[in-house]
């Protein structure tokens, strides 16, 4: 038969034909079918492991309006899950405008205060469930909430470089430390804020805040994420042609792993105006992803030793 030596036909269900005796309209329609589901999942699946992304900002003052309105715009845009801010200059019982997909929750220094400085606090997303917890300095202060289903103690910190501040910097580290034994006994810590601090690796030499930060480090089995080759961007701080690290995240191990990438605005995108550039932090739900390639360049250093003290007491003003 003419079907046994050619099977090229169209109607000859033999080895030749791809559809296994189904017309070519079906077996396209059952292949469009199949796609349209495996687009589905992987849409589902990227929804589901989709980032949640913290930041952090030291302000350098934001008594205006509009200052607060451009950083309620760029958190928008960068779709922050919740924003730890220092030097906000907000004094006594004053608080940021009101916004609706926001909430704040802060601490001022009082009227008798330094002038101008201080003010730390955080805004998160009005849907999210974030609690502030008591803490009698208003220098450092934590939240509890969720990051990608872990339950997370985040704390933002503000270390001084006035002259004397070294006494008043180490007693607050030690207030840190036992907050969080009190607190995160089974929460993972997250720490952000302006140590004031240069460290070795990042700006060519040491100083006492760096060394107490390594130090609180060390203590608490937190990890440097400034260190770690997910953090894209090495200097959060210039002015005057000058540039320095001296803000840090500081972590947990197990939240540690969730890290897919930490950006430092080096070129001022996000950083609404101020001398310092904001910490971006992304987590993913699961540790199990690919290791990010290095990003930093070598440290270098841009200031004599001697100068980079001067320069932070100047900023601080």
């Amino acid at each position: 038969m003419e079907c046994e030596t050619n099977n090229l036909h169209d109607d000859c269900p033999g080895t030749g034909n791809p559809t296994n005796g189904q017309s070519t309209e079906v077996a396209e329609a059952l292949l469009a079918q199949d796609v349209k589901k495996k687009t589905a999942h992987r849409r589902r699946s990227r929804k589901k492991s989709k980032d949640i992304h913290v930041g952090f900002l030291n302000l350098h003052g934001a008594r205006t309006v509009s200052k607060w309105e451009e950083l309620y715009q760029m958190m928008g845009e960068e779709d922050i899950e919740i924003y730890a801010a220092a030097e906000t200059h907000l004094r006594v019982m004053e608080e940021p405008p009101v916004h609706k997909s926001w909430q704040w929750a802060g601490l001022n220094r009082s009227g008798e205060s330094r002038k101008g400085g201080g003010g730390i606090g955080f805004l998160w997303k009005t849907r999210s469930a974030w609690k502030k917890l008591d803490s009698p300095w208003v220098e450092h202060m934590w939240v509890e909430g969720y990051l990608q289903g872990l339950p997370v103690l985040v704390g933002v910190v503000y270390f001084a470089v006035s002259a004397g501040a070294d006494a008043g910097n180490s007693s607050m580290a030690q207030c840190i430390r036992e907050d969080v034994a009190r607190w995160a006994s089974h929460r993972e810590v997250l720490i952000m804020g302006d140590f004031n601090g240069h460290l070795q690796a990042l700006d060519g030499f040491q100083d006492t805040n760096g060394e107490l930060l390594l130090t609180l480090a060390r203590t608490l089995a937190l990890e440097v994420l400034n260190l770690r080759p997910e953090c894209e961007g090495q200097y959060t701080w210039s002015a005057r042609n000058s540039r320095s690290c001296i803000d840090y995240v500081l972590v947990t191990p197990a939240l540690a792993r969730r890290l897919t990438h930490m950006n430092i605005d080096e070129n001022g995108e996000f950083s609404i105006g101020s001398d310092h550039n904001r910490i971006k932090l992304s987590f993913s739900r699961s540790s199990w992803r690919t290791i990010a390639k290095e990003h930093r360049n070598p440290a270098e250093r841009h200031l004599p030793q001697s100068e980079y003290a001067a320069v932070a007491f100047c900023r601080t003003q």
